[in-house]
């Protein structure tokens, strides 16, 4: 959870160097020539997601940070209310995947972005592999680790990286203990139900 505000904290401190916004409608097509769905999660109106059955949607903020950020999130299995050491309450669930996406510049500050996304969430966890990997035909660049601070509930997770056109996207999923399955099997799955924007 610490993870996720801090990544979005510097977020937005990149999204400050932008000057586009993300379109809001969406599109009318997907980059393979689907069409558009409405029974899908749109987000930023440059991605589309089929909610695989195991995830339940539980936020989609289609623009904030002035337009230029999008954020959703899934959750798996039944919450749990938790209390943090500071005293902030929070529902724990089985795992949590979030999807956060940003409209840069062009491709070059979308790239940067992602790396300073990178550079901010190592700080926070323990690397255990580090992959190429193609879902829903984008190139993602994959990592699997376990959280450095015995604070963190959520004990293992995965992260998935790409550049889409002029957009910088991360996909990441926690997960705690063993009970909802290998982070990477789960971020997987939820990748191949992702769609695209078309021209």
């Amino acid at each position: 959870m610490k993870r996720f505000w801090m990544l979005l904290l510097g977020f937005m401190v990149c999204l400050g160097l932008a000057g586009c916004s993300l379109p809001t409608p969406p599109p009318q097509t997907a980059a393979d020539g689907t069409p558009w769905s409405e029974e899908w999660e749109t987000v930023g109106g440059a991605i589309g997601v089929e909610t695989p059955q195991a995830f339940t949607l539980q936020q989609n903020s289609d623009t904030i940070a002035s337009n230029q950020m999008a954020y959703a999130a899934w959750s798996m299995g039944e919450g749990a209310p938790f209390t943090t050491k500071d005293g902030e309450k929070a529902t724990l669930y089985d795992a949590q995947l979030y999807v956060l996406l940003a409209s840069c510049e062009n491709e070059e500050k979308a790239e940067q972005t992602l790396a300073e996304w990178r550079t901010i969430g190592e700080e926070m966890y323990i690397l255990a592999s580090n992959e190429q990997e193609h879902y829903g035909g984008q190139e993602f660049t994959v990592i699997t680790y376990s959280y450095s601070s015995e604070e963190n509930p959520y004990t293992a997770g995965a992260s998935a990286f790409c550049v889409f056109k002029n957009y910088a996207v991360s996909v990441e999923i926690t997960c705690r203990g063993e009970a909802a399955g290998s982070p990477k099997t789960l971020l997987a799955d939820f990748l191949e139900h992702c769609h695209y924007a078309g021209e």
